[in-house]
């Protein structure tokens, strides 16, 4: 079992897959390596097993978790392929391999719950952290970057679609207000903004803390 991160639904999952020895499969979304190393004891001997996940932090403790299912199916070796990159480039990556077919793909989309508990990612509003939300962060824009960019009415898009928020343009109007006057930098500063908004037009408080669409959005 993988401590990164625990593996949603392991057992109904792999019932599901029906995998068979030597099978090519590909987990789409690596994580922590939970899902993908009860994989490779399924499709031992011979299989072939092909990991994507954006996170260099997942990559690495996946590798951990796949060395110590590797020793259980010593003997009986199954080919594996990590990347680190995007599941929407799954398809390259079988053309660089030279795989036409696979038997089965994994795709367990969303946050782990390790990024939500490694504070220093920004994913999480419960503790105080840099506002970074990236699942790559050797590339690519953080939140902050992305709010500095955006203009009032495009984040005001960006909240309304991405995270269903009903007080997209209060909220976005003073996100950037914040974000002028330099009082935007972490993530309990935005938790807080946002909170502030939604108590002026709310009476009654949610049960939901009303930072999480936005948090969701970006």
């Amino acid at each position: 079992m993988s401590t990164y991160h625990t593996p949603v639904l392991l057992t109904e999952t792999l019932e599901a897959m029906n995998l068979k020895p030597g099978a090519t499969v590909v987990d789409a979304t690596l994580g922590g390596g939970g899902h993908a190393g009860e994989i490779m004891q399924r499709i031992s001997p011979a299989g072939h097993l092909i990991g994507l996940d954006r996170d260099a932090q997942a990559l690495s403790a996946a590798r951990t978790q796949l060395n110590q299912a590797a020793q259980a199916v010593e003997g009986r070796q199954v080919k594996v392929n990590l990347v680190q990159d995007r599941f929407d480039t799954l398809a390259q990556h079988l053309e660089a391999l030279k795989i036409t077919q696979v038997d089965a793909i994994l795709a367990d989309l969303g946050v782990s719950s390790h990024q939500l508990d490694a504070s220093e990612r920004g994913f999480s509003f419960q503790t105080e952290a840099p506002l970074d939300m990236r699942m790559d962060q050797s590339q690519g824009e953080t939140a902050q970057e992305l709010i500095h960019r955006l203009s009032e009415q495009e984040l005001t898009q960006v909240l309304r679609d991405y995270g269903e928020e009903s007080l997209s343009r209060p909220i976005a109007r003073m996100i950037k207000q914040a974000e002028a006057e330099g009082r935007l930098n972490t993530t309990t500063e935005l938790a807080l903004l946002v909170a502030n908004v939604s108590r002026r037009r709310y009476r009654t408080p949610s049960r939901v803390h009303p930072a999480t669409r936005t948090f969701q959005a970006l």
